[in-house]
Order: structure tokens, then C-alpha cells, then sequence
């Protein structure tokens, strides 16, 4: 007879949902949803397969199917029919194959499910085989109990002769099954073998078999075998730390990123948990999702994930990963979410990073943008305990830029440092002291710097010499100024030209007591500082050849101009211009006994001409000082 459409098609949702319920193992809603949609009578035909028992609260209550096994080779036979065989009560062909594989489920009949449609991915055919594995052992278990009562009693109905017979071949007939239940990596090959491409491919994916080995327990297989593979690179030879980041390519970067992702917070958990397996693999595949992260500039989880390596891991990482960022800010924020994980616990791992990273970003940068070398210094400034690498960083840096010609940026190097470092560098000492003794009361610094910390104390020294030579350069700066304004004919009175002369005075007097400062520091400017071990153009003595010259030179002009200056005065009497002139003429005599004096060496850092011009300067001045003296005596 004909059957409308729409009835056809309710029928196959209904056998569908009811599929969809037996595959989550939830039998009792399906049989529900049957008596909803108006057939009970398959509810039933569901319903065949509860264990055959008695309530716990009373002895006289039963439960159950005490023929369930009759009912479950009934089952077996719905699923073994031809799609077009009466047993069939489906109204499509859609229908009669969801009816197949329910009823081949419901009987542990694995083969029927195998080779239907509906049943074509690589988690059908694992829950296929396993759930028949599964009621193999209950079947064996039933019967073996079955047999107990037949010894004891023939009043049970099941007891009978015929019906045993039956149960027996039907646990025979799911034998093959049995091989699962005490080795599920059988099923899981044998799934992988399937007759069908689509379950074979998607056996294959890295995901399904994370979870055939996860289910076995076999977590080393997953980290040597399965992933392993993934992320190791061929042309890497031996494990490092190093995240390559500069490299274009890895084996990692082609994977998915959940599947790196995922595989990460596999062995994080894993390694929690206390299972054994590869570490380094392990560590492999933590490297290739820090990697990740900082390529695609996640840099608030970096500091999370590299926690959780080992110490010289956490350190090369947390270098690589602040070098990598090149916004001084963002890298700033990179240093204080490290500083959560390690500041406190390991302050030594968090100092030895924070310097590491500074010296790898000025090296970077050498041939970039300076500003950028110097904004590595910031790195330094999160941790007052930092403040004396800081220093030492600041005078590493500031003899690259006076070894690369670049004089002008050692300023920019000391305005990086924050005004109270000496300060806290002081604390610091004292509250080392106090740790120590319990009483800072007669605490002296230096005494302190040269007892317990003769590095730190040469590292201050040179600091002080490059802030008295900033200052020098900055006072002779602003004196070149001031005189390149006040050239350009005479003054009109007496009044103007004074202001100018005391202005001029003032600003030359500046630059010649602070260019004096350096060349008479005491010890001798840089003369007592070490080298960096960066080469000998970074060394204290190319240092002062570079620098104590322009001192010398540089102050000789100041005074040479300031006569020329005076010289050229309108208004002023002839004895007034004499007496301005005078003193700028005793200080440039003057360099001739500072630059030879033993205690300050400045002479050393001269070269053959450079002596040959200075005493030529000296003995014009000499002469100019004589033929001045002549005139004020007249």
C-alpha cells in the first residue's frame, strides 16, 4: 500500500534518534521517545535486553527478561535480514538501515554495524567492536551463573535445557570478539585495517591516535611515536633551547594549531600526573608552543608555559623571548609577566635573564637604531636589585657608542638610567650589611664596595666618570651655543655689551671648571676601571684615547675664544678687556701641568701629533699670557 511521504520520512528520524540514543548508551530515553511517537510495540522490542533479577527491598519483586537471550538472537536476525525481508518494519530503506544497525547493537552483533553506512567513521567502528567485547563479557559471565542455577534448582524458567543450548551457541557465535577484551590495541589495529578508506584515513590522524593510545595507557608511545614525529625537525641533530626563531620555517609551524596547542597541554598534564615518558620529546613540543605563541606575539602566556621547563630552559627561553620583541613597551610588559613566575622564587634566574637579555639586545641592535639599544636598558629597571648591572650595562653601552664615533649618544645612555640608582645601589649595600652583621650603624659604602664588592665599586667609579663627562660635553655644548649668538658686530652701549660679557663669562667659566672635573677625576678618569672583555675597542685605555683629547682640546677652545671674545669689546676700558682676559689665559696654561700630571695620566692618552698640537697651543698661549702680563704692567 502507498505510504505518504511525510510518514517516511518521520519514520527515519524516529529510528535515527533512536540510534543516536542507543549509540550514547541512554536505551531507556529511546524506548521513551518511541511510546511518545506512538509505537510502544518498538519500545518493547528495545526493551528485551534488562538482566533477569529481583529488587533488593523485596525477595518477591522481579525484574527483567529471563529469555533475554532469546531476545537478543532475535535481534542479531533483524540485523542480519535483507533490507527488503518482512522482518523489516521500516517504511524506507533510510529506516530499515537505522533498524538494522539498532538492533545489531542492542545484540553485540559488530560485523552488521561494520559494513553499514551509517556507520563510516573511526568512532563507530571502535564502539562497535568495543560494545561487543563488552557484552561478550557480560553473555560469558550471565552463563556461567546460568549454569549454577541449572545445578541448583529447575524452577527458573531459563533453566530449561533448550534455552541453555541457546545461550551457549549465541555466546559462541560473539567469540570473536573476545580477543578486545583483554588487549584493546587489537581492536584499535584492527580498526586501523578496515576494508573502508574513510575509517582507514581517519585512523591515521594524529588525534585519533592520541586517543587509541591514551585509552591503552601507552602515553610514552604517544610522545615517542605518535608525536615526536610531528615536531621533530631532521636537520637538528642534538636538543637545544634555541626556538629558532629567526628560522622561516619548522615542522611544527605546518601543524594545526589546536593539534600543537593540545599537544603541549598534553604533556603538561601528563608530566602533572607523574607519567614516565620522553622528556625531551616533551620539552620538544613545549619549545614548539612557546614558539607559536611568540609568532603570533601572545606574549601574556609566554611567561605561563615556559614556568614550567627546567631552569636553563626557563632562562634561554625568557631571553629569546624578550629579545624577540622589538616595542620597548610590549617588552617591558613581556619582563614583568616572567617577573610573576620567577622574580621572587628565583630571584638569581630572573637577575641572570634580565642581563642576558639587555647584552643580546644591544648586540642586536649595533648595526639598527641606537634608541633601541638603549631602551634595553629599561629591562633593568623593573628590579631595584638590578640597579648595579644596570649601571655596568649603562657603562658597557656607553663605550660601544664612543668606540662607534657616536660621542653624542652616551647622554641618551644616562637619561635612561633613573636618577635614583645610586641611591638604591647605596640601600641595597646597607641592607646586605644589616643581613649580615644585624647592625648597619657604621656602615660604610666604599669601605663596604672595597671589601665585599670591588666590581661594583670600579662600576660606579666609571658611571660617575661617564656623568662628569656628559655634563662636560653638555657645558661646552651650551657654550658654543651662547658664543655663536653673541657674534655679529658691536653692541650699541655699555649696558648691552655687559650683559653679554656675563653671560659669556658665566658660560665659559661652567664649561671650563666641569671639563677640568673630568680631566682631574680623581684617580684619573676611567684610569682605574677594567675592561669589559669586549675587545680593545671598548677598553678603558681606547676609552680615554678617544675622549681626554676632546676634553683637552675642547677646553683650550673655551679659553681661546673667550679672549677672542673679550678682545673685541667696544665699550669696555682697555684695563677691564686685560683683567676679563686674564684668567681664561691662566687655565690654558693650566692644561699643560694637568696633562702632565702623573696622578691623572691624561698624557697617555695622547698620541705624537696630538702632543705636537697641544704644545704648540701651549706656547702660543704662553706667549699671548706674556704679552698680556706686559700690557697690565704698562
Amino acid at each position: 500500500h502507498h505510504v505518504d511521504k511525510d510518514d517516511v520520512e518521520d519514520d527515519a528520524d524516529l529510528l535515527k534518534g533512536v540510534w543516536q540514543l542507543v549509540r550514547a548508551g541512554r536505551l531507556k530515553e529511546a524506548a521513551d521517545l518511541c511510546i511518545q511517537l506512538g509505537q510502544p510495540w518498538r519500545a518493547a522490542s528495545l526493551s528485551g535486553g534488562t538482566v533477569c533479577g529481583n529488587d533488593d527491598d523485596s525477595e518477591l519483586s522481579r525484574w527483567g527478561n529471563p529469555l533475554r537471550i532469546l531476545w537478543k538472537q532475535m535481534c542479531w536476525q533483524f540485523a542480519e535480514a535483507r533490507p527488503t525481508s518482512n522482518l523489516r518494519k521500516g517504511k524506507s530503506l533510510e529506516a530499515r538501515e537505522y533498524e538494522a544497525i539498532v538492533y545489531g547493537a542492542l545484540s553485540g552483533n559488530s560485523a552488521a554495524l561494520l559494513r553499514s553506512s551509517l556507520c563510516e567513521s573511526w568512532e563507530d567502528h571502535c564502539w562497535a567492536l568495543l560494545s561487543a567485547a563488552i557484552q561478550y563479557e557480560q553473555d560469558g559471565k550471565l552463563l556461567h551463573l546460568l549454569r549454577l542455577k541449572a545445578n541448583a534448582t529447575d524452577l527458573f524458567v531459563e533453566n530449561q535445557p533448550d534455552y541453555l543450548h541457546l545461550y551457549e551457541s549465541f555466546v559462541e557465535q560473539t567469540k570473536s570478539v573476545a580477543r578486545f577484551s583483554s588487549n584493546l590495541s587489537t581492536l584499535f589495529n584492527e580498526v586501523a585495517a578496515s576494508s573502508s578508506d574513510v575509517v582507514r584515513r581517519q585512523a591515521s590522524h594524529p588525534h585519533r591516535r592520541l586517543q587509541s593510545k591514551l585509552i591503552v595507557s601507552d602515553v610514552d608511545s604517544i610522545v615517542s611515536s605518535i608525536l615526536k614525529p610531528l615536531f621533530q625537525d631532521p636537520s637538528a641533530e642534538d636538543f637545544s633551547w634555541d626556538l629558532r626563531l629567526n628560522t622561516s620555517a619548522l615542522p611544527s609551524d605546518a601543524l594545526p594549531p589546536q593539534l600543537v596547542r593540545f599537544a603541549s597541554h598534553f604533556v603538561l598534564f601528563m608530566t602533572a600526573t607523574g607519567e614516565t615518558f620522553d622528556t625531551s620529546t616533551g620539552y620538544l613540543i613545549q619549545k614548539a608552543y612557546i614558539r607559536h605563541l611568540i609568532k603570533h606575539s601572545q606574549h601574556n602566556l609566554v611567561a605561563l608555559y615556559a614556568s614550567r621547563l627546567p631552569k636553563d630552559g626557563q632562562a634561554s627561553i625568557y631571553v629569546q623571548f624578550l629579545t624577540s620583541i622589538r616595542n620597548a613597551d610590549a617588552r617591558q610588559q613581556g619582563l614583568q609577566s616572567i617577573a610573576k613566575y620567577c622574580c621572587e622564587t628565583c630571584p638569581r634566574l630572573f637577575a641572570q635573564i634580565t642581563k642576558d637579555a639587555v647584552q643580546v639586545l644591544v648586540q642586536l641592535n649595533e648595526s639598527s637604531d641606537d634608541m633601541s639599544r638603549i631602551q634595553a636598558l629599561r629591562l633593568l629597571c623593573l628590579d631595584p636589585r638590578h640597579r648595579g648591572e644596570l649601571l655596568h650595562q649603562a657603562n658597557r653601552l656607553a663605550r660601544h657608542f664612543v668606540a662607534e664615533r657616536k660621542p653624542s649618544r652616551v647622554k641618551s645612555v644616562l637619561q635612561a638610567v633613573p636618577d635614583d640608582s645610586l641611591a638604591v645601589v647605596h640601600d641595597a649595600c646597607r641592607r646586605h650589611v644589616e643581613s649580615v652583621d644585624g647592625d648597619a650603624s657604621s656602615f660604610s659604602w666604599q669601605h663596604y664596595l672595597d671589601e665585599n664588592n670591588p666590581q661594583l665599586d670600579q662600576v660606579i667609579r666609571e658611571f660617575l666618570s661617564w656623568t662628569a663627562f656628559v655634563a662636560a660635553t653638555d657645558a661646552y655644548d651650551a657654550w658654543r651655543h651662547v658664543l655663536s649668538h653673541s657674534t655679529g658686530g658691536g653692541l650699541p652701549c655699555f649696558d648691552d655689551e655687559e650683559k653679554r660679557v656675563k653671560v659669556l663669562t658665566y658660560h665659559a667659566t661652567n664649561a671650563i671648571a666641569l671639563l677640568f672635573d673630568v680631566l682631574q677625576f680623581e684617580g684619573g678618569w676611567l684610569s682605574s676601571t677594567t675592561g669589559q672583555d669586549d675587545g680593545t675597542d671598548v677598553s678603558s685605555g681606547a676609552m680615554r684615547a678617544a675622549c681626554l683629547p676632546f676634553v683637552v682640546f675642547s677646553l683650550y677652545r673655551v679659553c681661546a675664544d673667550a679672549i677672542e671674545s673679550f678682545a673685541d669689546l667696544q665699550h669696555y676700558p682697555m684695563q677691564a678687556q686685560q683683567e676679563l682676559t686674564l684668567p681664561f689665559a691662566q687655565k690654558a696654561l693650566q692644561l699643560a701641568s694637568v696633562v702632565a700630571n702623573d696622578q691623572y695620566k691624561v698624557y697617555e692618552s695622547f698620541d705624537v701629533d696630538q702632543v705636537k698640537q697641544l704644545l704648540h697651543l701651549l706656547q702660543q698661549s704662553a706667549s699671548s699670557m706674556l704679552d698680556l702680563q706686559g700690557r697690565m704692567v704698562l
